[in-house]
């Protein structure tokens, strides 16, 4: 599938909007906020910086009793309200993912891995959203 920057714009579109169903209070908070779902140890997120027009967070989903996944994914976000944009920054301790690679590199990304990225956070978010939606189980706790 050919990406333009439209449609990759429109990824990003989708990710704020999932990011601001799932934490609608995010451009107001400068604390830590932890997010849980039943049966999943949980999503995390963590305020990074806040600023005036962006925020950046560090979304850490931990897997419970299911390794198939492995053990825990962790990615940083920078949010924009301004333009209502959501980009992955870094995945995994991979940070400041370009927007394409030469193939083969040495790091063995794929040519479109930052659009990957971004496209698997969707996917996170929309998981997230289904199992709120199918068990009503989506839960803030204190700010830490």
């Amino acid at each position: 599938m050919k990406y333009t920057v439209s449609k990759l714009i429109k990824l990003y579109e989708s990710n704020y909007e999932r990011l601001s169903i799932i934490m609608p209070s995010l451009d107001m908070t400068e604390t830590d906020v932890d997010l849980t779902v039943q049966g999943i140890t949980g999503l995390v997120v963590r305020v990074l910086e806040h600023c005036k027009y962006t925020t950046i967070v560090k979304l850490s989903i931990a897997y419970d009793h299911d390794t198939r996944f492995g053990t825990s994914m962790v990615m940083t976000v920078r949010i924009y309200y301004d333009a209502q944009v959501a980009e992955v920054m870094s995945y995994q301790g991979c940070g400041r993912l370009k927007s394409r690679y030469h193939y083969p590199n040495e790091t063995m990304f794929m040519p479109r891995e930052k659009l990957q990225v971004n496209q698997f956070l969707k996917e996170c978010l929309e998981h997230f959203l289904l199992i709120s939606d199918e068990q009503s189980c989506l839960t803030f706790l204190s700010a830490h």
